[in-house]
């Protein structure tokens, strides 16, 4: 299992167009993806688009993003791209 604090950065947030992406991740490979947001420890889960609707992820946001499965380190390294061109940064906030 990967587990990583990743801040959002963008002004939008986390929204549906970045929530769906991981969605399709999370079917396509297979793998459990799982977001909880560090300041309400509000969980989203891969198979979920509701539930990462439901995190209310906006700037500056910390979330402890993880990811397991058989190719656990090639989803998040596409989660980690998603954050940085999409909605936020790579670094802790």
């Amino acid at each position: 299992m990967i587990a990583k604090s990743l801040c959002f950065k963008h002004p939008a947030g986390l929204h549906l167009r970045v929530a769906s992406k991981i969605i399709q991740l999370s079917d396509q490979s297979g793998v459990k993806i799982r977001v909880v947001r560090n300041d309400t420890e509000q969980e989203a889960f891969g198979d979920s688009i509701i539930s990462f609707m439901m995190l209310d992820v906006g700037k500056d946001s910390e979330l402890l993003v993880f990811v397991e499965g058989p190719e656990e380190q090639t989803v998040f390294q596409q989660i980690e791209r998603l954050f940085i061109d999409g909605a936020g940064a790579e670094s802790p906030c």
